[in-house]
């Protein structure tokens, strides 16, 4: 399996970055937007690539690089909430539902599935099904950017 199928896709790293996720990753989305490489005896101009923490500060303070978390599943697991607490009927308090995580694959075997009660995110990468889980979350105020 590929690395970029290990993590959140570079689409998805930006829209946690904006929705405030904390960039602290093992891998990271590295812009070399313009950085021309030699393979083979060609020149190529490269955009986006991964890469791993231990370069990040060094090519930050060398080159000015900018970088985005790369988010694994296993980071995703650490950030997503076990269970939600909402208020089942707006208003009453003591009416409390808890709506647990359960992440499987689909009856086909085609993609992921991430689930709380009726809210579901799915794709075919089990990090991009976390991921969008985890912008979903934030994005509608169930969880803080802090997770």
């Amino acid at each position: 399996m590929k690395l970029k199928d290990q993590v959140t896709s570079l689409k998805l790293s930006k829209k946690l970055k904006k929705l405030g996720v904390k960039q602290e990753s093992i891998w990271y989305w590295t812009d070399f937007t313009g950085v021309k490489t030699k393979v083979g005896g060609r020149f190529y101009t490269t955009d986006w690539y991964i890469t791993d923490n231990n370069l990040v500060e060094i090519d930050k303070v060398i080159f000015g690089k900018h970088y985005i978390s790369a988010f694994t599943v296993a980071e995703l697991g650490e950030k997503l909430p076990l269970s939600l607490k909402e208020d089942a009927d707006k208003g009453i308090s003591f009416s409390v539902e808890t709506k647990g995580l359960q992440i499987y694959k689909s009856y086909d075997n085609k993609s992921w599935i991430v689930s709380y009660g009726g809210r579901n995110q799915s794709n075919k990468s089990e990090a991009e099904a976390r991921g969008e889980m985890l912008a979903y979350l934030i994005k509608n105020k169930l969880i803080k950017t802090n997770q």
